[in-house]
């Protein structure tokens, strides 16, 4: 009886080539969804419809404050249209 090693066979994955990561209004949505629910909670990250402007390089979204709050503010959001890192973000209070 023999003792046999298996070595998976790798490859070396080669880059993709994209001009933008974040290349959508959707896409950028659905990442601000994601960075505003872990930084500031679910009832931040619905703050529906979200206002969601394109730049050159980068995409700035607002949060729409629900009607029934009578304090509190929205949140602003700037993200990397490149990879998707955050520019900027704030809540107002």
């Amino acid at each position: 009886m023999g003792i046999y090693l298996l070595f998976p066979i790798c490859s070396v994955a080669k880059p993709v080539p994209f001009d933008m990561l974040i290349n959508s209004r959707e896409m950028a949505g659905e990442l601000t969804e994601v960075y505003i629910k872990n930084l500031y909670g679910v009832k931040q990250a619905n703050e529906k419809p979200y206002n969601i402007k394109e730049r050159n390089d980068s995409w700035e979204i607002e949060g729409t404050p629900s009607s029934s709050s009578t304090k509190g503010g929205n949140f602003v959001i700037v993200l990397s249209k490149i990879d998707g890192a955050v520019l900027f973000i704030s809540h107002g209070k």
